[in-house]
């Protein structure tokens, strides 16, 4: 089903999206908890007959970048009713809701096992296609929030010069979670057995940047190595690549991140370090 947006609104690659897509099911039961009808009557509704029950149109949130004061498209939203709700919708009464969410609740991607939010250690609900009016339940996913932080860049995004203007410099992926989540213990084996580790100083805390490169073409392949290298580490030594999607038959299931990340930070050239 096709729900109209309050406004047109451009994706990041620049497409105009008028519209937010749901499952038929997922948008009716949603409706249906939103005005509080029970299951029995609803069921002798015909299709009709339930659609004016149906957001007519959603309200499509937009966020503007600090730097570059872009605006860009975050979510769609609605308002719960506040005294009619019932079912899973009655604890969000009279609240705005990012309509991923109810979906993803409704779904069963958001459970007491999976904790939801900003922060480390939590999951964001994440949009597959990177399209935030595409919400039906094979499109999205609960992955953790540092994945989906290092999922925003590419091996050639976040690249600029430095203030001297000869170099140029990139921040390191995933320098906060490492720093963050490693006791100095781990710290000493890694920098011992690891060679990668010592040469980027993932550790110092005061070089969250790398800028050694005198050309962009050479940051990028030093950013695609050391993304890549940051993926295999974590591959082997946590969990925090597991997450959690919606298969075919509409059952939660284990998703791992890996594959995808190696394809956004793998250059059409060989990454060698200069």
């Amino acid at each position: 089903m096709k729900i109209k947006l309050s406004r047109d609104v451009k994706l990041k690659d620049g497409t105009t999206v008028t519209h937010m897509e749901v499952d038929d099911e997922d948008v009716l039961e949603l409706a249906r908890m939103n005005y509080g009808i029970e299951k029995k009557r609803w069921k002798k509704l015909t299709l009709r007959q339930k659609m004016p029950f149906v957001w007519s149109s959603v309200s499509a949130k937009t966020t503007v970048y600090k730097k570059s004061k872009r605006r860009y498209f975050e979510c769609c939203r609605v308002w719960v009713r506040k005294n009619e709700a019932i079912g899973m919708l009655k604890r969000y009464r009279g609240k705005p809701m990012e309509f991923h969410h109810l979906v993803a609740e409704l779904a069963g991607l958001i459970d007491e096992d999976v904790p939801i939010g900003q922060g480390a250690g939590k999951f964001q609900i994440d949009h597959a296609n990177e399209n935030p009016a595409d919400n039906r339940k094979q499109n999205l996913r609960a992955i953790r929030h540092e994945i989906n932080r290092m999922r925003a860049g590419t091996a050639t995004s976040g690249i600029k010069k430095t203030t001297t203007g000869n170099q140029f410099q990139f921040r390191k992926p995933m320098i906060k979670y490492f720093q963050r989540n490693f006791d100095q213990d781990v710290i000493d084996e890694v920098k011992e057995d690891v060679e990668w580790v010592r040469e980027f100083e993932y550790f110092n805390e005061k070089k969250h940047w790398d800028h050694t490169q005198y050309s962009r073409a050479a940051a990028e392949r030093r950013k695609s190595r050391l993304g890549l290298l940051v993926i295999e580490f974590l591959r082997l030594r946590d969990d925090v690549l597991e997450g959690f999607n919606i298969d075919e038959d509409g059952d939660v299931c284990h998703y791992n991140m890996e594959d995808e990340l190696n394809a956004q930070f793998t250059l059409s050239e060989p990454a060698i370090i200069e």
